[in-house]
């Protein structure tokens, strides 16, 4: 009899034993343990990536991309009615430190293309140059007639109208506004390659090209560079670019 009622008890406890397996904390713990641990080899979600920005988005900044150099142009428009373009890489455009006494220069004043330091360091080290720019207003009712005055008095640097002697001044168009150039002679402070003037009843616009060089301490000695064609040719691109725009 003990023997039968031993055989029952340890039957109930097997079966006991049997219907806690599976339900076990222990066996639900490493269950979870397990599916919390990625197996080798399985993929990780992919980390968000964000969109590039479209072209819409940066048609106000950039003009062009130049198919022949890879250059980027982009447009600088200032407030004072006029529009330039210019390639990134080689250019930046900054506000023009000037020893002209005028107050009449229109917002923003006086704005300079410097050649960056990349353009400046290229081997062969060559010559390359600033344009300035401003609108200024005509306050004194000027004409083409006054060159001598419109060219010495400019926005950037005036100087005396010695230095234009025996200098030629030939018409030309800028924007198709009527304009004068003079070219390749002795500034004040320095040479200057390119002086245009064009002038309206209301405003006068003076554009400067002068050379620039790195000087003072910099990382490296300075150096009198070499006459570039191609350096020059820059500067004629830009102007190209040039544009009247409504204010």
């Amino acid at each position: 009899m003990k023997r039968i009622i031993i055989t029952l008890l340890v039957g109930v406890i097997l079966l006991g034993l049997a219907w806690l397996a599976p339900h076990s904390p222990f066996k639900l713990g490493l269950e979870t343990s397990a599916q919390a641990a990625a197996p080798v080899g399985t993929a990780t979600p992919a980390a968000a990536v964000l969109p590039l920005p479209t072209a819409a988005s940066t048609a106000n900044v950039i003009t062009a991309v130049s198919a022949s150099t890879g250059l980027v142009w982009k447009t600088f428009k200032a407030d004072s009615g006029y529009q330039i373009s210019y390639p990134l890489g080689l250019y930046s455009i900054r506000s023009e430190i000037t020893s002209a006494p005028s107050t009449d220069t229109l917002w923003p004043g006086p704005k300079t293309l410097v050649p960056d330091d990349s353009f400046f360091y290229r081997e062969p080290r060559s010559m390359t140059y600033k344009i300035s720019i401003a609108i200024r207003v005509n306050s004194e009712h000027l004409s083409l007639d006054a060159a001598e005055t419109l060219l010495t008095q400019n926005s950037f640097t005036p100087y005396q109208a010695s230095a234009l002697e025996g200098v030629a001044r030939q018409p030309t168009l800028l924007d198709g506004v009527q304009a004068l150039r003079v070219e390749n002679f002795k500034g004040p402070v320095g040479p200057i390659t390119l002086q245009i003037v064009a002038v309206q009843p209301d405003w006068i616009c003076d554009i400067m090209v002068e050379p620039q060089q790195l000087t003072g301490n910099q990382a490296e000695p300075f150096q009198m560079g070499a006459f570039s064609t191609t350096n020059r040719e820059w500067v004629d691109k830009i102007l190209e670019t040039f544009k009247f725009v409504s204010q």
